[in-house]
């Protein structure tokens, strides 16, 4: 990701998140080899019928 992206705490960045038709706002937030990780809370899955190893489609958009 580029370095202009608002961060939060521990290298977050603020985003605006949809699974379907359930949308969010959260952070992102770094790990290995440049990836970020994408937290669905309970409520999103509860919307949106996700299960434990399910692989799903989201939409991250970079907020500022």
């Amino acid at each position: 990701m580029g370095g202009c992206a608002p961060r939060a705490g521990f290298g977050a960045v603020k985003v605006a998140a949809r699974v379907g038709g359930t949308s969010w706002s959260t952070s992102i937030f770094p790990g290995a080899s440049g990836r970020y990780s994408l937290v669905i809370g309970a409520r999103v899955r509860r919307a949106e019928g996700v299960e434990p190893g399910d692989v799903v489609e989201a939409e991250v958009e970079l907020v500022g």
